[in-house]
């Protein structure tokens, strides 16, 4: 399996080559299972604290998610990506508390 999946047999899956011969011609012929690849899920680098809101969890590799500030917090969302090392990639928000200010008046 490629770099990010892998696969539930623990060992490589053997091809035998034959040759096909047609009419006026021949070919080799690869004949086996290819082996079942699946992508693993990212673990590293996810966003982490209260003033981030994200769809990361599940993802795996060659996927990506949206990071955005949480209700409370100013800043742009950003978009992660999964890489092939179990580990997102990207840059998470800057993501900054609002303030509020409480106005009395007397009279």
């Amino acid at each position: 399996c490629a770099a990010g999946y892998t696969s539930p047999v623990q060992h490589s899956q053997a091809f035998v080559c034959s040759i096909h011969q047609s009419a006026n011609s021949w070919s080799l012929v690869a004949i086996g299972t290819p082996p079942q690849c699946n992508a693993q899920e990212c673990i590293y680098a996810k966003p982490v604290g209260n003033q981030f809101v994200h769809n990361c969890a599940g993802k795996t590799t060659g996927t990506s998610c949206s990071v955005q500030c949480a209700a409370g917090f100013v800043g742009s969302p950003t978009i992660l990506s999964c890489a092939a090392n179990s580990s997102f990639t990207g840059t998470t928000p800057v993501c900054r508390a609002t303030t509020t200010t409480d106005v009395t008046t007397s009279t």
